[in-house]
């Protein structure tokens, strides 16, 4: 078959034709040595691969504020790690499980009583404006923000 090209191609255009798209196509695909680095260059170190995030634990995620107990911290994690309910970045939790919960995919109501309740407290609570806003945006941030 691949004889029956060259001769309709050679037939065609002669062997002029056929000798310098051979030239030109070794030129192109020829192979080049690899240049070693020079010596005094720096050594190229590989990249971390990601972590998975089914791997991180809530602890070491340390996107919870001191206050929050460990079962709320859980409960959280848990709802940032589940897919089923869209996507986290770019979204608060509540927006996040709002837009779940639109599309019928069944969000924990644990998690908006809890995010309702957290808000209600840093609204309220004694301290500044601004630290009331730290406290609320600890609990509206996924785990993933600022690491992705």
């Amino acid at each position: 078959s691949e004889m029956c090209i060259r001769d309709s191609i050679n037939a065609e255009y002669g062997d002029p034709f056929l000798g310098a798209m051979s030239q030109t196509l070794h030129q192109q695909f020829k192979q080049h040595k690899r240049r070693e680095p020079p010596s005094d260059a720096k050594q190229h170190t590989r990249k971390r691969a990601a972590l998975d995030g089914k791997n991180l634990s809530v602890t070491s995620s340390q996107a919870f504020e001191g206050t929050m107990s460990a079962d709320e911290q859980l409960m959280l994690h848990q709802f940032d790690l589940d897919i089923a309910f869209g996507p986290a970045l770019g979204l608060t939790r509540s927006e996040r499980w709002t837009r779940a919960d639109k599309l019928n995919l069944n969000p924990p109501p644990e998690v908006k009583q809890l995010l309702e309740k957290r808000s209600v407290d840093a609204s309220t609570s004694a301290q500044g404006e601004e630290a009331a806003q730290a406290k609320d945006d600890d609990v509206e941030q996924c785990i993933w923000e600022g690491r992705v």
